[in-house]
């Protein structure tokens, strides 16, 4: 397992309060929260959790479930008896979905668990390689603020089995991403990726979850799959302006930030009141 400094993007180091546990998306990194932790509290202690392969050199894991396990390893080091304030954005809300069942069954605290344009995940057949990639430097557009316009001229006549190479390639001679991002980069986000992917597709959530919800879900994204109802008892529903990428920019990163301040207050209030009853 990797070394829990590792694992842990320090985002706000220092705070009275108990830690928010942020669980990277797909692309493996826990950046995209950064934005959000300064704005919250600045008694909130966050961190994000970084995914195997993405920066330590280790070869990433393919199931949820060894991803979830190996998350709750590092806590039960870092925070040995809890509480647990867990949030998750895309893939890494299916992550902390699972991270909270376990935690919850063995008797764990979690008072707060904030899903954030997540999918409920099911089973499905993995998409061909041409998707799968093109869904990949999309997901790369979006993270780096790019407009995906022009990527289909990338993508038009390619074969459903082209190779990785060749798309990276292509998407660096097209300039549609910060020069930066070269093929090299690419191929190697693209290990995390498609590995995340296959997790993601073999993995089916199933309840039930009596603990609290919060699901934050963008205007743009499809609400029938984001029925956490189904799996969960106990579900707080916001609706941002946005896609799933421009909610973590502007008034929507802002709102965001209100809604999961006012979830953490809530579950500090309440966390503080069990306890002193006990």
């Amino acid at each position: 397992m990797s070394d829990d400094a590792q694992a842990l993007l320090p985002i706000r180091t220092s705070g009275s309060r108990p830690p928010l546990y942020c669980v990277h998306p797909i692309s493996g990194s826990a950046y995209p929260y950064a934005a959000l932790g300064q704005l919250l509290d600045s008694r909130q202690p966050v961190y994000g959790f970084e995914a195997p392969g993405f920066e330590d050199g280790r070869a990433p894991l393919t199931s949820l479930e060894a991803l979830s396990a190996e998350y709750l390893e590092v806590l039960g080091h870092v925070a040995p008896g809890g509480p647990y304030l867990l949030l998750g954005w895309s893939m890494g809300g299916a992550i902390a979905f699972d991270m909270a069942q376990r935690l919850s069954a063995s008797g764990a605290s979690v008072p707060l668990l904030v899903l954030i344009d997540t999918a409920v995940p099911v089973t499905m057949e993995l998409p061909v390689q041409k998707a799968m990639l093109h869904r990949f430097v999309v997901d790369m557009m979006g993270v780096s603020g790019t407009s995906p316009a022009g990527l289909g001229a990338v993508f038009r006549g390619l074969p459903d089995d082209v190779a990785p190479a060749c798309v990276f390639e292509m998407v660096e001679r097209s300039q549609l991403l910060p020069p930066e991002i070269d093929a090299e980069f690419l191929d190697g986000r693209y290990r995390v990726f498609r590995a995340h992917i296959g997790a993601l597709f073999g993995h089916e959530a199933h309840g039930p979850y009596q603990e609290k919800v919060v699901l934050i879900r963008a205007a743009g994204t499809p609400p029938r799959t984001m029925r956490w109802g189904s799996v969960a008892g106990d579900v707080e529903e916001h609706v941002l302006a946005g896609d799933h990428y421009s909610i973590w920019t502007g008034e929507s990163l802002r709102a965001m930030s209100r809604i999961v301040q006012q979830a953490l207050d809530a579950a500090q209030h309440d966390h503080a009141g069990a306890g002193a009853s006990t």
